[in-house]
């Protein structure tokens, strides 16, 4: 017990108010309880022993701590005079032993690359042509939109198969022509009514409207019923 609370006043004082100690005559006394018995009633821990210990050590959360790790080190014997040299923890050790530095990784291996020193211009494009083989970029998905164009004869004797035959012969990249049907306008008149898809980016609506319209023997007018994006 002598071992435990032969302590300085500096380290006593650990928390908010002075931490009173046990006097040795009290520690012997609770020490004679502690002779058949783990705890203050018997062998289960209870309020006595809880009343107790604030009693002792409740103003000095600091010093119990300090008690705690001494006792658990495999070095320290409260009971018997241990080797000094065995007493690592009371050598100079005003500070803690700093903590070893991570060995660092050695660059990995692309072809003689040094990665942390400098580089020639052949190895820094021989590095980028390996990170873009390793990370090919995302191809960007091209923007569509779906349309019903109506297409308009000059009169009712307008050959519509020559009609259509002429709109579905214009190709452009990024074009593709759907459905098709006639519908009646008035008069006998009928109008060519076809769907389409085109790529936002390669095709545009006043492309397809001049080559169209360049069926001129054909074709009066083109108007736009429908436009959505896909």
């Amino acid at each position: 017990c002598n071992h435990f609370f032969a302590l300085s006043d500096s380290v006593s004082v650990c928390h908010r108010r002075p931490c009173k100690m046990a006097t040795e005559a009290e520690l012997r006394n609770h020490n004679q309880t502690f002779l058949n018995q783990s705890y203050v009633k018997g062998f289960a821990p209870s309020k006595v022993d809880a009343d107790l210990f604030e009693l002792l050590f409740g103003s000095c959360p600091k010093t119990c701590a300090w008690l705690s790790r001494l006792a658990q080190h495999p070095t320290f014997n409260p009971f018997g005079k241990a080797a000094e040299e065995d007493f690592e923890l009371f050598g100079e050790g005003e500070e803690e032993p700093a903590a070893k530095e991570a060995p660092k990784k050695a660059p990995a291996d692309d072809d003689d690359i040094d990665l942390f020193g400098e580089q020639t211009e052949e190895e820094k494009t021989l590095l980028a042509a390996k990170k873009a083989e390793q990370k090919p970029a995302k191809a960007k998905e091209a923007g569509k939109s779906s349309l019903v164009i109506d297409v308009k004869p000059w009169d009712d004797e307008t050959d519509m198969k020559a009609m259509e035959k002429g709109v579905r012969a214009i190709e452009m990249d990024g074009l593709l022509w759907g459905a098709s049907k006639l519908v009646e306008v008035a008069y006998g008149v009928k109008k060519l009514q076809i769907m389409l898809t085109i790529e936002d980016d390669k095709v545009g609506t006043d492309d397809i409207e001049e080559k169209i319209l360049a069926l001129e023997d054909l074709v009066q007018s083109m108007d736009i019923v429908v436009f959505n994006k896909v």
